[in-house]
């Protein structure tokens, strides 16, 4: 749960940048190819594709609340 709300701090303070164009776009997604690239090379078997898309899903498409927000065809944020 601390994970989450760490990630959930740190998508809102990128939105913000954004927000208040403290950082462009631009910045940002090539700090996230460093970032996938850093990662990929540590876990070669993470789903980078789902990390990336996931966090433009959350952070760059406006209107997006959170993190855990359920998206198109998950009703809920986590299973009951």
């Amino acid at each position: 749960m601390e994970e989450t709300a760490i990630a959930e701090i740190a998508r809102v303070q990128i939105r913000q940048w954004l927000r208040h164009l403290v950082m462009d776009r631009e910045t940002v997604l090539g700090a996230l190819d460093d970032e996938l690239a850093a990662l990929g090379a540590e876990y070669h078997w993470a789903a980078l594709d789902e990390v990336r898309a996931l966090f433009e899903r959350s952070t760059l498409v406006p209107g997006r609340a959170c993190l855990c927000q359920p998206g198109p065809g998950r009703p809920h944020a986590t299973p009951r």
